[in-house]
């Protein structure tokens, strides 16, 4: 029997905190044949453990993951976060991948610590965005485009109305605009604070955690901010949105952002309405808009509200679909052995 390759992510996020690039990835490699051990990082758990959540799919605390009986063979190490390079000589690897997905400015400066030596020693480079892509091109020739993916199975469900509405969204039949994701700095809340002042029959709805603030920044009768919701729960919210906004402001991080949620809107044919930052304005079913144009929004949320059709729907959910972690997934299986098999 052939020893399946493992990836071996080390501790670097919580997996039972939220679900982002590296689960969603992860699962769907563990799907087309690879070994996952994912090393959990979360500071309050005290007692080792190694739990197999999917066949082949480990997650593991506070053990040393290469004496896991599992890990019968070297395997490849994946890094997401560029100030763990410091501590790969503690994880011995048949090969290294770094995986780029966030732009290291802004919010994400101290990032930098690590980025020039996860360049130098990695084996190949995955990044989510195109402009990822560039600026690590520039270092080294075995780099892919590996953008976000969705969920399809799962966004698509909240194509139609499948449940009632929510206990806590707004009992009224005004417009939804509705959001989730960080609750952060890299928002536009200024643009979100005149879109809302400008239009008090559309009803903006924030679901998710506080990134990096204290506190909900907006406060208008038509603007909720619901909290954080369990992943299993974001189709219920997800299918009374009438439209789906990613407000971000443009900057030299969100230029070099891929938005996992945008690929999710459009699994569920959702009309989505972003500021112009570049993976965006990229995007031929994403409509955007620039933060000064606020005065704007509502008429066209109306246009596109009207426009929309069941063809439209399609097409955008054939766009998610053919954006699936699944489709992610080949992309690196296919690098990964391209490059094992010349070794």
């Amino acid at each position: 029997m052939i020893a399946l390759e493992t990836i071996l992510y080390p501790p670097t996020i919580n997996y039972y905190l939220s679900y982002q690039r590296p689960q969603q990835l992860f699962k769907a490699l563990n799907k087309i044949g690879y070994r996952i051990i994912f090393c959990n990082y979360n500071p309050e758990e005290r007692t080792g453990y190694l739990k197999e959540i999917f066949q082949d799919f480990f997650v593991c605390s506070k053990i040393n993951p290469y004496k896991i009986s599992k890990l019968d063979k070297m395997p490849i190490l994946w890094i997401t976060y560029p100030p763990f390079a410091s501590y790969l000589e503690q994880y011995p690897n048949k090969l290294l991948v770094f995986d780029a997905i966030d732009e290291t400015s802004d919010e994400f400066e101290s990032w930098q610590s690590g980025l020039d030596i996860l360049r130098r020693k990695s084996d190949i480079i995955f990044a989510s965005s195109k402009k990822l892509y560039n600026d690590n091109k520039l270092y080294k020739d075995n780099v892919f485009l590996c953008q976000n993916g969705t969920d399809y199975e799962y966004f698509s469900k909240a194509a139609e109305i499948f449940s009632e509405k929510p206990f806590d969204m707004p009992r009224n039949n005004n417009i939804i605009v509705g959001y989730y994701g960080a609750i952060a700095t890299w928002i536009n809340w200024a643009f979100v604070y005149n879109t809302a002042a400008c239009n008090p029959d559309i009803d903006f709805i924030f679901i998710g955690s506080l990134f990096n603030m204290s506190r909900f920044p907006v406060r208008l009768p038509n603007v909720y901010y619901l909290g954080k919701k369990p992943y299993d729960k974001l189709i219920n919210y997800l299918q009374y949105f009438d439209i789906c906004f990613i407000p971000f402001k443009v900057t030299s991080m969100t230029n070099g952002c891929n938005p996992i949620k945008m690929y999710e809107y459009l699994s569920a044919g959702k009309i989505v309405i972003a500021t112009d930052f570049a993976e965006a304005a990229g995007c031929e079913f994403i409509n955007t808009i620039k933060s000064r144009e606020y005065v704007m929004f509502g008429r066209i949320v109306k246009k596109l509200i009207d426009e929309n059709n069941e063809d439209i729907k399609i097409k955008r959910k054939e766009f998610a679909k053919n954006n699936s972690w699944d489709e992610r997934a080949k992309i690196v299986d296919e690098a990964i052995k391209k490059y094992l098999n010349k070794m």
